[in-house]
């Protein structure tokens, strides 16, 4: 998981510094950051990490981009919801090979560019550029304040964007990857279903066996998920929760990550019972009409099955790499080029298809 570009804040001497970051990559809960500093008079502007990030309104290209699909014909079911991922230009070499993947199935997107030269590079009229206070340069440690009041503030930005442009969002940090359309597999038959308010995926590692995850086998988890990949809904449930997370992130004293705030508060949410309902056990792969779940009145939650959605903490075994519908190059070495060796070699090469030799483009990511 990395940081989306976001800011801390710290007073001294009437100014407030604002610390950007990226976060590179992590090996067993160390991630790798270093910090870009600028300096704001707060006399000038009071920045605050409440601050909407986007002026509290939609952008404009959010509503351009919905339907999931850039063939309209294909976009039934998806009409109100939009695919987001984000890159600065460190990461740029993972957002080619992000989105050469998505091309090949025919989604759209929008990118969320944290700094300039990723938008000049590579705005295709699906790009937002984020105000020059928010933009990144390059990375923090894992759980320092800063890290933490950065990647809290990505759900800050996906609320404001459930709230502004009332659509549902599916988030992909861009190094993980789509091998098939997860559109057309378990993800998407959820999104249709419209009955589901938040769908994850789990943080432990890939399972031999499809549906053997007590999350898809008995409807109940024993783990959390990972706001690195994950779809929400404009709920007012799905609103709480992630405003609720803000509210943690932004406590005198914090310590903790984003993703262990927000399943912190839903894990318990889902297990008293009170607001929120895990789905029962599925069989999927279009096998299980999720509509049939029926109405209610808490909030929702499924997972991606680990077998066909894994993150990257076990390597998936030769003869089962070919079920992949997305891995996520997490608990990787912290080298770019590690992480790039970990996408093509745990799908056996099928998540790393960018153009060209391998080789460059570890050289080109590490730079």
């Amino acid at each position: 998981m990395y940081a989306l570009n976001l800011f801390t804040k710290k007073k001294k001497h009437g100014q407030t510094k604002l610390r950007n970051a990226v976060v590179m990559m992590f090996w067993m809960g160390v991630a790798m950051v270093a910090f870009d500093t600028v300096d704001v008079n707060v006399g000038r502007r009071n920045l605050t990490t409440s601050e909407p990030i986007f002026g509290g309104v939609c952008p404009a290209i959010i509503n351009e981009k919905k339907g999931i699909y850039a063939d309209s014909s294909k976009q039934a079911g998806f009409q109100d919801t939009v695919l987001l991922t984000a890159s600065n230009h460190q990461f740029i070499t993972f957002y080619d090979n992000w989105k050469f993947l998505a091309d090949g199935h025919g989604l759209q997107h929008v990118l969320l560019s944290l700094d300039q030269a990723t938008h000049d590079k590579k705005d295709t009229g699906n790009s937002i550029l984020l105000p020059s206070n928010h933009q990144v340069a390059t990375a923090g440690f894992f759980r320092s304040s800063s890290y933490n009041t950065l990647v809290c503030n990505k759900i800050r930005m996906v609320l404001e964007i459930l709230d502004t442009c009332n659509v549902n969002v599916i988030f992909s940090d861009s190094d993980n990857v789509f091998i098939k359309d997860p559109f057309q597999h378990d993800l998407g038959d959820m999104i249709k279903s419209d009955k589901i308010d938040y769908i994850y995926q789990t943080n432990g590692g890939w399972t031999e066996t499809a549906r053997e995850h007590r999350c898809t086998k008995e409807g109940s988890f024993d783990n959390e998920g990972n706001t690195g990949f994950h779809f929400m809904k404009p709920t007012a449930q799905m609103k709480e929760l992630l405003q609720g997370t803000l509210d943690d992130c932004d406590a005198e004293g914090n310590e903790i990550d984003d993703q262990s705030l927000l399943w912190g508060r839903l894990k318990p949410a889902v297990q008293n019972g009170t607001a929120w309902e895990h789905c029962p056990a599925y069989d999927g792969v279009n096998g299980t009409s999720f509509e049939q779940l029926g109405d209610t009145t808490k909030g929702r939650i499924c997972c991606l099955d680990p077998h066909f959605y894994p993150t990257g903490q076990r390597e998936p075994k030769d003869k089962d790499k070919a079920d992949l519908v997305s891995l996520h190059a997490n608990f990787v070495p912290v080298t770019a080029a590690g992480k790039i060796a970990k996408l093509h070699n745990f799908t056996g090469g099928a998540g790393w298809r960018l153009p060209g030799n391998i080789e460059d483009h570890k050289l080109a990511a590490s730079k």
